[in-house]
């Protein structure tokens, strides 16, 4: 009988120890690395580099941040994919992603990958030189429906682009020239020479130009007014083209953030999810940054960066097919239209 207590004993005293040991599993215990599917210094670099800082604090560990550039960010969608599932791996994360099923860079889509947090937002922002014939977006409405004009684009499918792309068919002109920059300040500048009657930026690459009176801006793709001290308001897209949604408008703004691999466990996944939240609301660094670039903190964690990543996926790919843009019906790889 003693024998058969003190077995039970030790047994229960082994479940013991092991699951306290599961429970207290110390995770990361090595650096995590992020990889960035573009150059550095654009956005996406520059938000996670941003961010990174506090999530280090909150987790213990240093954090890496490579470059990895290459098909529109299918290199590094791919690479990430391949590695192994125990979370020290992470994708930068940008909207621009959304066009993939449309374009047929990547065969990946939001599916593949699970959402850490969107941190950074920038706004779409409409501009033109200060001595355009365009004075308003009603200017700009009315010109673009009555003929296709050349507007400076990132690249076709890029987030500032989609703007553009939502604005142009919502009011029925579905035929623009796009002139591709590689990014949005180039694009701003594009438009304040005149070389292109309007350039798509985010508000944060514009901002500069437009303090400086060297550019006007039109409209934010937004809800609400954009505040720039000592200038006019610039208005929302909604003031003029007010049956885009909000749901819709939130779920295309040109965000960034981090996501993983479909199958990292879910722990890992909501441990970066707290530490991307402490900075994001506790880290004032990352803030400044966000501040001193014209971006917005996005606040919007796991789940629910999944299903705006979900709409926003349905959304754009199925604009640039409509637009016939697309080198593919989005149908190709399981995306359906969205449907309010």
């Amino acid at each position: 009988m003693k024998k058969w207590t003190i077995a039970l004993v030790l047994a229960i005293g082994l479940v013991y120890v092991t699951g306290g040991w599961a429970a207290e599993e110390k995770w990361p215990t090595r650096p995590i690395t992020v990889v960035i599917p573009f150059k550095a210094g654009g956005g996406t670099d520059l938000s996670i580099r941003a961010i990174k800082g506090g999530m280090e604090r909150f987790l213990g560990v240093p954090i890496a941040v490579v470059n990895m550039e290459g098909a529109g960010g299918a290199v590094a969608m791919r690479h990430v994919f391949n590695q192994p599932k125990d979370g020290y791996t992470l994708l930068g994360w940008t909207t621009g992603f959304y066009a993939m099923p449309a374009t047929g860079l990547s065969d990946f889509t939001n599916r593949d990958y699970r959402m850490v947090a969107q941190t950074a937002l920038g706004i779409a922002t409409f501009n033109t030189a200060m001595n355009s014939p365009l004075k308003t977006m009603d200017d700009l409405i009315k010109k673009m429906r009555e003929e296709s004009i050349p507007i400076a684009v990132e690249y076709v499918g890029g987030p500032w682009y989609q703007g553009l792309a939502l604005f142009a068919n919502k009011i029925g002109a579905r035929k623009f020239v796009s002139v591709s920059q590689g990014g949005g300040y180039p694009s701003a500048v594009a438009a304040m020479k005149g070389e292109t009657l309007v350039g798509m930026s985010d508000i944060g690459e514009s901002i500069n130009l437009i303090k400086e009176k060297r550019l006007r801006a039109l409209a934010v793709m937004d809800t609400k007014p954009y505040k720039i001290e000592g200038l006019p308001d610039i208005p929302p897209i909604t003031q003029f083209v007010p049956d885009i949604s909000e749901k819709v408008l939130m779920a295309i703004k040109g965000s960034r953030g981090l996501c993983y691999h479909k199958d990292v466990p879910e722990k890992y996944i909501s441990k970066m999810v707290e530490a991307a939240k402490f900075a994001v609301e506790k880290d004032p660094e990352f803030m400044d940054i966000l501040q001193k670039r014209g971006w917005i903190a996005a606040r919007v964690y796991g789940k629910e960066a999944d299903e705006q990543a979900e709409i926003g996926t349905r959304v754009v790919s199925w604009l640039l097919y409509d637009l016939g843009v697309a080198a593919r019906s989005p149908e190709v790889v399981k995306v359906e239209r969205y449907k309010e």
